[in-house]
């Protein structure tokens, strides 16, 4: 249904022909407060900074690639970024997330636009027109729905590939598109669609006669799936600003070449979403090249979690195992901790206690003069558990956190800190490997202090692997295997063994 001579409305009926409801433009209403996936909280950018060393000198700020002779992708690259949320009046928590809201390349929203542009070529067709998307009870720019609402990138479903193919004017291209998805034919698929990595935009691109109108390509295509990111700041320490940590993704995917399965071509691919991140803070992470006058910012929205927090009790021992950018939501607990410490510390310089007449909290203490100064002391008795942290990393120019870390160890905010190299000599050297070290320390805060064990990282293997050195640890400490498996189990029962994993 047109109104006017430029806007469509997307809703209702169904059919390859017809008009349709855009059915998952709206990507999921995950959030926390007003601001959700589909309505996010504009942050401006704080800082961003380098948490490994690469060697900028011939990087491309467009691409991220680097001409010195390395393989692409070999090169580990982390940014820890800090966005402002003063306007969002949001109150986050460590071990929380925010999702960040990336568009999709400018290369894909043009080549659909253009393809849309011959579908209609009876109306003018730009970025501009006006879509009415139902879900969302709102209006947006066909630019804006093609940029942020929809996924032009990722693996397209067969089901999807399929209704392109009746789209498509020239017989031979929906010939081969048919063929794609043929169940006689599933290399043809591996070959062409999953080695290259081809999104739906590409696969568009390459067949130049698969011309859907607007409500058919709507109807085809999934959800943008926002990235989620664990907060790696403390809101005792920066209520204000909340800060995230990211891996540059680079990959290469090896194509099979028409000469035979012996000759192979190299296609060079970004990960969408870091690249857009590293792109947009070029400002602070390039500064020779950077434009001063940008003021960048990002899409995001608060996404609270239930339950991977820290304990209230302070004199529960923490077991923290996070290799890589898993590192992240702990440096959020050691951040909250080591800033409840000094507020404890001036608290205590200060005179503001009890003994004062006056409680934290405002109750007047005066007419208990037995109970004056109990809760102070009650509180200072309770000794701080143990904090014990496990990261993992392949050498010094990826050890995330450095300086932090020290920090919170020179201040016994953390207790002991063991650190994995996997590349800094020959033999590789995990995190499972610096748990077996410890295993009689382990065991003593697992079972006879009752310590809590937290878990984020890469959840296909190293979360089985770190699971299955702590039950060895157990085993090592005495226990049956058995006993052990179903202990660990009641740990995860009742949330003393908590996992924040994610496949890549």
């Amino acid at each position: 249904v047109w109104q006017g001579d430029e806007d469509i409305v997307l809703r209702g009926g169904g059919g390859a022909g017809g008009v349709v409801e855009a059915k998952g433009a709206a990507g999921g209403e995950e959030g926390h407060g007003e601001f959700t996936a589909t309505h996010p909280f504009t942050a401006p950018v704080h800082t961003a900074k380098w948490l490994t060393n690469p060697d900028l000198s011939q990087a491309s700020l467009c691409e991220g690639i680097t001409e010195d002779g390395r393989v692409w992708g070999d090169s580990k690259r982390v940014v820890y970024c800090e966005v402002n949320i003063s306007d969002m009046h949001t109150a986050y928590h460590p071990g929380d997330s925010i999702g960040v809201c990336t568009p999709n390349p400018p290369y894909c929203v043009n080549v659909l636009l253009k393809r849309l542009r011959q579908a209609h070529e009876e109306r003018a067709i730009n970025a501009d027109t006006k879509i009415l998307l139902p879900q969302l009870s709102c209006v947006k720019s066909l630019g804006e729905v093609l940029t942020y609402h929809y996924d032009l990138t990722g693996m397209p479903k067969k089901s999807a590939v399929k209704a392109l193919a009746k789209y498509c004017l020239d017989d031979a291209d929906k010939r081969c598109l048919l063929a794609l998805v043929h169940k006689d034919f599933k290399g043809l698929w591996t070959d062409f669609v999953e080695k290259q990595g081809l999104g739906i935009a590409e696969l568009i691109y390459l067949f130049k006669s698969c011309l859907p109108t607007i409500p058919q390509l709507c109807s085809v295509l999934c959800p943008a799936v926002p990235r989620y990111y664990s907060i790696a700041s403390s809101p005792l320490a920066t209520p204000n600003r909340i800060g995230f940590a990211f891996s540059t993704v680079r990959y290469v995917c090896q194509v099979p070449h028409q000469d035979g399965p012996s000759s192979q071509f190299e296609i060079k691919r970004s990960g969408v979403a870091t690249l857009f991140l590293e792109s947009t803070l070029r400002r602070f992470l390039y500064p020779q090249h950077a434009n001063r006058a940008d003021k960048p910012a990002l899409r995001i929205f608060y996404k609270p979690t239930l339950c991977f927090r820290p304990p209230h009790n302070l004199s529960t021992p923490l077991i923290l195992i996070g290799p890589g950018t898993g590192v992240a939501p702990f440096i959020s607990f050691l951040a909250q901790r080591y800033a409840q410490e000094l507020d404890k510390r001036k608290q205590s310089h200060s005179g503001d206690c009890c003994g004062e007449g006056l409680w934290r909290g405002g109750f007047e203490l005066e007419d208990l003069p037995s109970e004056r100064g109990a809760v102070d002391k009650y509180i200072d008795s309770c000794v701080p558990g143990d904090v014990v942290l496990f990261f993992g990393c392949r050498n010094e120019d990826d050890f995330l956190f450095k300086q932090e870390l020290a920090l919170y160890e020179r201040e016994h905010t953390l207790t002991r800190l063991y650190v994995a190299m996997s590349r800094q000599s020959e033999k590789k050297v995990y995190v499972m490997h610096k748990i077996a070290e410890q295993s009689d320390y382990l065991c003593d805060l697992i079972v006879q202090q009752h310590a809590q064990v937290y878990i984020c990282g890469d959840g296909n293997k190293m979360a089985k692997d770190v699971i299955a050195a702590l039950k060895d640890v157990l085993v090592q400490g005495g226990m049956e295997r058995d006993g052990a498996e179903a202990y660990v189990t009641d740990m995860q029962q009742r949330k003393r063994l908590l996992l924040d994993i994610w496949s890549p």
